[in-house]
């Protein structure tokens, strides 16, 4: 009886199956355009095709600095037959209209080229030039006959093509090409490489009657290029010479540029004032006139710093209280930058051997904190901690180490709440006011973290910290003119610290607490913020509207004893019109 075969469960059997299953189908070859990129082997290319690759790879590398070097490269009598000095004249044409900047380089090769001609064709088999005689035959005035031809060639082809269906991008593009085709050809005229026996033509063809603006602006272009040289062959002695040029091409451009209100018919201002710089250049004798030097005055001397904010302005000077008022606003000048460095180098130096023993003494802060009340022995001990804080702060709200933010909030907890609150109003009022937070982008972000995990929660910090802050920008903002400024950097800081102690949990006081604090130093800096800082609180849920409402009301019945309470309650009536 027949009997299947057991499966086979070989293990490399069954590997060789599962690559078998696994081949990818076979790739389709790409399919290639009419006009997509091809290798072309060189061999298969003729002699001409060949030379056209060597002449175009030296002239796309083609330089001022190594333009002799490149240029000696062309320069093999066994190359420069007839047909290739054409070649090279036709690339060295169409490189000089695409590459206007290397102009001049382009002239000197065309230049070389000729003189190397003229060379060969006076000393025939001489170690410099060993063409042949027949060679030499051949080559005679292949420069400047291609030249001819390949400037006829392109100004016809120019000339001729219309800007019909042309969008305004290819007709800038045109125009750009019909430019440097003419300051190409009035160099060559300039170097006498090119027969004036050309430009009679040209003229015609540029100066007709009407005036086309654009071949208006080529002819004044061509005149100006080589205008000194058409004025000499005008003067000149050689009647061959003369009988080219004609006097009456410059009285041409020069009634273009005679009305004094507007232009022609059918000349543009810019083909106007273009004329007028020519006449103009040619009365002064085709020198082009220097640009007038502008005399900058030297800058003032520095002025010395004062030596407190208050003696630079004025109101401060007249006004005894608000001078006081203003260096209250800011650190103390005694507190000087290397002693702000001495500071932050202690606390973080010391910060760092504790962070090592991670056993910090008892009292170790206290000590640290009380020698800080020594850095100036003049000054008495409470006003130096307030100051020493002030940098400390900062650097806490700058520095990216997080170990190093977190040691220093047991030390920050040390100080008193007088002295560390009136140093953070400090900090975030300086930072506020000099906006220059680029290397410390999240200094706003972990002063509200200080301000929420370092200041008790028994402490009113909407008094102590933000509505002292909102003073001091007063004041200091009045003291440079009273110009509106910095109310979007202090709401943003309001944002972060109140998105701070929700995510710690932490109590906010009443509103009513919050808005009476704000009452007793009410100010138009805090005049225009007020209405955003209660419509956060109650966005965020710290405060609700019915309870702000009552406020209101008591706050409007106290007008005679409490002014500014009627003043902040009239702004905050606006967020519940």
């Amino acid at each position: 009886a027949y009997t299947q075969p057991l499966p086979d469960f070989n293990f490399d059997n069954i590997m060789i199956e599962a690559t078998r299953a696994q081949q990818p189908a076979p790739v389709q070859a790409l399919v290639t355009s009419e006009s997509g990129f091809r290798h072309i082997d060189v061999r298969s290319l003729s002699d001409e095709q060949q030379y056209r690759r060597k002449v175009q790879s030296i002239l796309n590398k083609l330089a001022e600095a190594n333009a002799d070097v490149l240029i000696s490269e062309l320069l093999v009598p066994e190359l420069l037959t007839n047909n290739n000095i054409a070649i090279v004249v036709e690339l060295v044409f169409d490189k000089a209209l695409d590459e206007p900047f290397f102009l001049t380089t382009y002239i000197k090769l065309i230049n070389a080229l000729a003189k190397y001609e003229s060379t060969n064709e006076k000393a025939p088999g001489t170690p410099t030039s060993p063409l042949a005689p027949a060679a030499i035959a051949e080559n005679k005035g292949s420069v400047r006959r291609s030249l001819i031809s390949k400037s006829q060639a392109v100004f016809e082809s120019q000339y001729e093509k219309t800007n019909e269906g042309l969008s305004e991008e290819d007709i800038d593009i045109k125009r750009r090409q019909e430019v440097a085709n003419v300051t190409f050809v009035a160099e060559l005229l300039n170097h006498g490489l090119l027969s004036l026996r050309v430009f009679p033509s040209v003229h015609s063809a540029l100066f007709a009657t009407p005036p086309v603006d654009l071949n208006v602006e080529l002819g004044i272009k061509l005149i100006a290029g080589c205008g000194k040289f058409l004025d000499e062959s005008v003067s000149s002695a050689d009647t061959k010479t003369k009988r080219y040029v004609k006097p009456d091409w410059f009285d041409y451009v020069a009634n273009i540029a005679k009305p004094m209100d507007k232009p022609p018919a059918g000349i543009s201002f810019r083909v106007w004032f273009a004329a007028k710089n020519l006449t103009e250049l040619r009365a002064n004798k085709w020198v082009v006139k220097a640009p007038p030097k502008v005399e900058v005055a030297p800058p003032p001397p520095p002025q010395p710093a004062a030596s407190t904010a208050s003696a630079s302005t004025p109101t401060a000077n007249k006004d005894p209280e608000f001078a006081r008022r203003l260096r209250e606003s800011q650190p103390p000048d005694w507190l000087t930058e290397d002693m702000c460095k001495s500071i932050i180098k202690k606390a973080t130096k010391d910060l760092g051997k504790e962070v090592e023993t991670d056993a910090p003494s008892a009292g170790y802060w206290e000590t640290m904190v009380n020698e800080f009340g020594l850095i100036s022995p003049s000054i008495l001990p409470p006003v130096c901690r307030r100051a020493a804080a002030f940098p400390l702060i900062k650097h806490f709200c700058s520095c990216p180490k997080d170990d190093v933010r977190q040691g220093l909030i047991p030390m920050f907890q040390k100080w008193t709440e007088k002295e560390f609150t009136f140093a953070l109003a400090w900090v975030i009022a300086d930072a506020i006011k000099c906006c220059d937070l680029e290397d410390a982008p999240k200094f706003f972000d972990r002063f509200a973290l200080l301000v929420a995990e370092a200041v008790p929660a028994s402490v009113p910090v909407f008094e102590v910290v933000f509505a002292r802050a909102g003073s001091f920008l007063d004041t200091m903002y009045a003291s440079e003119d009273g110009e509106p400024r910095w109310h979007s950097e202090y709401l943003k800081v309001w944002d972060l610290y109140l998105h701070a102690i929700q995510n710690k949990s932490i109590q906010l006081a009443p509103v009513s607490k919050i808005l009476d604090a704000f009452t007793k130093v009410f100010n138009p800096f805090l005049q225009i913020v007020i209405v955003d800082v209660v419509d956060k609180l109650c966005a965020d849920g710290f405060a609700k509207r019915d309870v702000v409402a009552d406020w209101i009301k008591v706050a409007s019945k106290a007008t005679e004893k409490n002014d500014k309470g009627r003043q902040l309650a009239d702004e905050i009536r606006i967020l519940f019109c």
